[in-house]
């Protein structure tokens, strides 16, 4: 579930569309908001990120590739789940890449992660959390959460955006992702693997 935490009573909102097979956009109420994710779009373009295709100014609307075969990892089967593990090295180059750019994508979850059958890959979408790293929460008006995928302080809107915000939820995803496994060697690696995690990047995580 995604919230948007406010300050004020100031409305914020997009509208996502498919516009053709090859286009979804994305219009916006907010100008600043519509500016913000088409910087991130901009800044971290890359092959794992899914491709800004056109702007439209005027409107505030941003229209990105559209992947007709793509299968969002929230739509994984659990026989899937070897598949997901599979993809984690492109799902954290992904993420890191995103704050080499300057930037935290602050809503990782499975519904953000597309797996691309013809290639074997992923795409990131929905930039639209992100901030550059380093933004101070306290001087927000507004900022969205994931349900389960937020640290504390992100919830409270303390502190400042930092890459250990992407990190933190995607270890709740693998974390979810061993509660549904009974193969013991693919629980092995799956743990293994959400270790190697925690202890790379000091992320700090709720057991």
């Amino acid at each position: 579930m995604v919230s948007s935490t406010s300050k004020n009573a100031s409305t914020h909102f997009v509208v996502n569309e498919l516009v053709n097979w090859d286009e979804v956009g994305k219009s916006y109420a907010i100008e600043k908001d519509f500016q913000r994710e088409h910087s991130a779009l901009m800044d971290c373009k890359g092959s794992y990120i899914q491709e800004l295709v056109r702007v439209d100014n005027g409107n505030k609307y941003l229209f990105c590739k559209y992947y007709r075969n793509a299968i969002p990892l929230s739509k994984f089967a659990i026989e899937q789940i070897s598949q997901f593990l599979d993809v984690l090295p492109a799902i954290i180059r992904a993420i890191d890449h995103c704050h080499r750019r300057g930037w935290v994508h602050g809503d990782i979850k499975p519904s953000n992660i597309l797996f691309i059958p013809e290639t074997g890959s992923i795409r990131l979408i929905d930039f639209g959390a992100s901030f550059p790293l380093g933004t101070n929460r306290q001087g927000l008006d507004c900022w969205q959460v994931s349900k389960g995928y937020s640290p504390e302080n992100k919830l409270k809107g303390l502190g400042e955006v930092t890459v250990s915000d992407d990190w933190y939820a995607l270890s709740k995803m693998i974390e979810q992702t061993i509660s549904f496994i009974s193969d013991k060697k693919i629980r092995s690696r799956a743990i293994s693997i959400k270790c190697s995690l925690t202890h790379w990047f000091n992320t700090t995580l709720i057991q």
